[in-house]
């Protein structure tokens, strides 16, 4: 009978040792992720607002009055020549910031994607409008009147997109 209590009391000793191991190890290993989340986070954080910033810089040069103002607009210049030249500059900025989108938020991403499509579709339909002779003067000045009267009457693409930016980096500081 006295050996049953000793091994009784020498399994329940047993068992709050290994408990007490086994919570031991738990809360080390929570602070071990914490601390490399931590790392991560410090290592993250410089990347994730370069690409925000990235992303500015190319809501800002989209911008049909930045955009125009990196334009040849000689006299001899015909506006489709213009036209491809805008669609192939935001086409390259493109190319050259898509892969930002790892680090930006996927609603900030859908407002600069959503961006670049209307600033796209300003540039097509103002070219629809113009005569096939026509300077490229005469489509960039179409191109900055439209944009420039939408952006009175209501918010454009690129405001949205620059607002869900700072939003994200508002609420990610």
């Amino acid at each position: 009978m006295e050996i049953v209590a000793y091994i009784i009391t020498l399994v329940l000793i047993c068992g709050l040792v290994v408990f007490i191991l086994f919570r031991m190890l738990k809360t080390i290993e929570r602070t071990q992720n914490h601390h490399l989340r931590s790392e991560a986070s410090k290592q993250l954080t410089p990347v994730r607002l370069r690409a925000y910033e990235r992303m500015a810089l190319f809501i800002e040069r989209i911008n049909p009055n930045s955009l125009l103002m990196r334009q040849n607009l000689a006299d001899n210049v015909p506006a489709a020549a213009l036209h491809r030249e805008l669609l192939a500059q935001i086409r390259q900025e493109w190319e050259h910031n898509a892969a930002q989108q790892i680090y930006v938020s996927d609603e900030s991403w859908n407002m600069v994607v959503n961006a670049k499509e209307s600033i796209i579709e300003l540039i097509n339909s103002s070219a629809a409008e113009i005569q096939p002779n026509t300077v490229a003067m005469g489509l960039a000045t179409l191109i900055l009147n439209t944009y420039n009267n939408t952006k009175q009457k209501e918010e454009t693409m690129l405001d949205k997109a620059i607002a869900s930016i700072k939003k994200d980096i508002a609420a990610f500081c």
